[in-house]
């Protein structure tokens, strides 16, 4: 997100994030296993709202030696009007991203005997009140899978 782009959105911008429920694997029509990532976004008074920005998400593997090194990595960017709506889901009033490239580890998430997995989120959008270049980060964290 490039600060300067958009414009501070007031009191009814993003206040914070989380990862909902409804975020799970899915298999596409061609075979793809893909992380159907659904982000809840409120304002300041619990109420879900559309934002213009970013999100990074980190998928890691539960406690292993190489945890860190095995994570998976996107990165997503709505800063125009369209995008943004265009990844919102109306019906569930969640962002809705689906995430493909999945390494095998994450593949076996949604078996029985699969371990757990870590899914780190930061969403940075425009700070409610602030200038035209404040940038707020806002966090979730979710265990996944098993």
């Amino acid at each position: 997100v490039t600060p300067g782009v958009w414009r501070a959105p007031g009191p009814f911008g993003a206040g914070e994030v989380r990862v909902s429920g409804l975020t799970r694997l899915d298999r596409r029509a061609d075979d793809e296993v893909v992380l159907v990532l659904h982000l809840e976004v409120m304002d300041q008074f619990g109420d879900p709202v559309k934002v213009l920005g970013a999100v990074d998400v980190v998928l890691t593997p539960a406690a292993s030696a190489g945890a860190a090194r095995d994570a998976v990595r996107w990165s997503v960017g709505f800063t125009g009007a369209r995008e943004s709506t265009s990844y919102f889901d109306p019906s569930s009033r969640t962002y809705r991203f689906v995430l493909g490239d999945l390494p095998g580890w994450a593949l076996a998430l949604g078996e029985a005997d699969a371990r757990d997995a870590r899914l780190d989120v930061v969403l940075r959008t425009p700070a409610p009140g602030g200038s035209d270049r404040s940038v707020r980060e806002l966090r979730a964290q979710s265990v996944f899978g098993g």
